[in-house]
């Protein structure tokens, strides 16, 4: 875990952009969401998360 990630996550959100996740394809969404929270993060805090859902 990296709290400098969640800082700047939220910095961008402040200023009103919007903040997308792009992982490894091969990861299922639920091993993503997983990988969100282990770094101290939401899923909510993505506008949107990419995963092998979209491949």
């Amino acid at each position: 875990m990296n709290p400098k990630a969640t800082i700047a996550v939220h910095a961008v959100k402040e200023m009103g952009l919007q903040v997308a996740l792009a992982t490894n394809p091969i990861f299922p969404e639920v091993a993503t969401e997983s990988r969100i929270r282990w770094a101290g993060l939401k899923p909510e805090d993505f506008r949107m998360q990419l995963c092998w859902f979209f491949v």
